[in-house]
């Protein structure tokens, strides 16, 4: 069988013909260790630097008997008994038999439809216009070493689709980017960032377990310098990571190593961050994968962004985002299109007045040390600020 972890547990994905009955089970045990147990045990054989990471390789590394042998999950390499759940919540114990035979064929689980984002992994790049929606959908699969055609043509070709169509969101899809070369970054920020899509709810970045490497240099590059909005699911690397590895090969066991060669760190100075967390939360759950549906996408293409500047960063806060928020107010700061930044202070304290009121204090607080740190000499700040580390003592 494969398995497939999703929002709401371990699913069977696939299987082979014998076992296909199991589909769309959720897996509760395998043999007598529990599914958190086991998920846990394999970030000992697994490579990662935050929980996303790990999510992500997990259903791989259950897949291997003798790892799952040796790490206790199971009693033996040749048989495994999986205790699962049906859709009606109906236990059964499977006994499943190792496969030694590779290129055996599996029954998929998936949707005979493919979801847009799952439509054309296989290649490097594409575009469309979504039809009946006001957005471009691009999707980077990998940022390849030799392009066929420059990353700044692409851009540009598909920022002139979105112009011709009269769409106003653009969405970029990095769900399936591990990385690659990271100055085709280069084009899309500098592109989306000088263009008329660069507003707070108009330039969507889709992102998950799989972003990775120079997906991520891409993620904190668009954070660091345009209004862009992350949907989706955490990171799947630290915004300071090691990236662009060397293929190593030991001379007596022949085992591979791939040694990272190069640190690339963020643009925060001190960022200590174990992902970069999305503006709007869209994990995947397993009916979402069985149904075909992309709640990722249905989540950008249905955003209304508050109004101002106050109600959005208001909205983070709420979220528990924190860093987003305070990122948001720092990205409006260094913008040089708005011509006068003090006109939005009023609004700024009266938003952090009523979220101390609602009970998040700490946040109103950021909010009038911001404030403070722009423009100490407005007097509103001052007495605000006093109040705020009254309620905090």
């Amino acid at each position: 069988v494969r398995f497939g972890l999703f929002d709401d547990g371990l699913f069977i994905t696939a299987a082979r013909p014998e076992y296909q009955a199991l589909i769309g089970n959720k897996v509760l045990e395998l043999d007598d260790t529990t599914v958190d147990a086991a998920l846990e045990t394999t970030k000992l054989v697994s490579f990662f630097e935050n929980d996303s990471r790990a999510r992500l390789m997990a259903p791989d590394r259950l897949a291997l008997p003798d790892v799952n042998r040796v790490l206790g999950i199971t009693e033996s390499s040749d048989v495994m008994f999986a205790t699962t759940a049906d859709s009606d919540g109906q236990l059964s114990v499977t006994e499943l038999a190792t496969l030694n035979e590779p290129g055996l064929a599996f029954v998929d689980g998936a949707a005979e439809k493919k979801p847009l984002w799952l439509s054309r992994t296989d290649e490097y790049r594409w575009y469309t216009v979504l039809d009946d929606t006001d957005a471009i959908y691009v999707q980077v699969n990998q940022f390849e070493e030799n392009p066929a055609k420059p990353y700044g043509d692409f851009v540009a070709e598909s920022m002139a689709a979105a112009r011709a169509a009269g769409v106003s969101r653009f969405v970029i899809d990095l769900r399936h980017n591990s990385g690659g070369i990271g100055a085709w970054v280069t084009p899309f920020v500098i592109g989306l960032g000088r263009s008329e899509f660069n507003k707070y709810g108009q330039l969507f970045i889709l992102v998950g377990r799989t972003t990775f490497s120079a997906a991520q240099t891409f993620m904190h590059k668009f954070e660091e310098l345009t209004y862009a909005m992350f949907v989706g699911e955490p990171s799947g690397a630290k915004p300071s990571h090691f990236s662009d590895p060397r293929r190593i090969v030991l001379d007596n066991s022949g085992l591979t190593l791939r040694i990272s060669t190069i640190y690339w760190h963020s643009w925060l100075a001190n960022d200590f961050r174990d992902a970069i967390e999305p503006h709007i939360s869209a994990p995947i759950s397993a009916a979402d994968y069985f149904n075909g549906t992309d709640p990722a996408l249905q989540a950008a293409l249905s955003y209304r962004a508050p109004r101002t500047l106050a109600l959005q960063i208001d909205e983070q806060f709420r979220q528990g985002k924190n860093q987003n928020a305070i990122l948001l107010f720092q990205r409006f700061m260094n913008d040089t299109t708005v011509q006068d930044h003090s006109q939005a202070i009023p609004d700024l304290l009266d938003t952090a007045d009523r979220l101390v009121d609602d009970g998040f204090v700490r946040p109103g607080y950021f909010i009038y040390l911001l404030a403070r740190m722009s423009y100490p000499e407005i007097a509103a700040i001052s007495p605000g600020l006093a109040r705020i580390e009254a309620l905090m003592n």
